[in-house]
């Protein structure tokens, strides 16, 4: 484990000794993919709770309509419950499209970001020599 440690930490005082600026670019990768992180996954989070209270609503509306089948059954109103569980069923479902478009958005700013600082890094390599 020691010697792990300080070999991480030669690595770094090696590269920032030999080609400083390539070092300090390839650094800021890791602070830019936290920072992608932590925003889309507060994106995430948030439309899988609102996702998760959509469908909650529609359980609840379903639940009701069936312990009161016998009625419904009566009245014929089979159709128009169904559309309005279906209705209650839009709300989670954009809330879903919500959710993985905020996931597809933050994968591809994240490899965007490292494939970036690479190509950054590289350039400013080949310009030093």
């Amino acid at each position: 484990m020691i010697s792990a440690l300080a070999s991480f930490f030669s690595a770094f005082v090696i590269a920032f000794v030999k080609q400083w600026v390539f070092a300090f670019i390839l650094c800021c990768i890791v602070p830019a993919i936290i920072a992608i992180f932590v925003v889309g996954g507060g994106l995430i989070a948030k439309y899988a709770t609102l996702s998760m209270k959509e469908y909650g609503n529609a359980s609840t509306l379903a639940e009701e309509i069936i312990s009161s089948v016998r009625t419904v059954q009566a009245f014929g109103t089979q159709d128009k419950l169904a559309k309005l569980y279906d209705e209650s069923l839009v709300g989670a479902q954009r809330a879903g499209y919500r959710q993985q478009l905020a996931g597809a958005i933050m994968l591809a700013v994240m490899f965007f970001c490292v494939y970036g600082f690479y190509g950054l890094g590289f350039c400013s390599s080949i310009l030093v020599f």
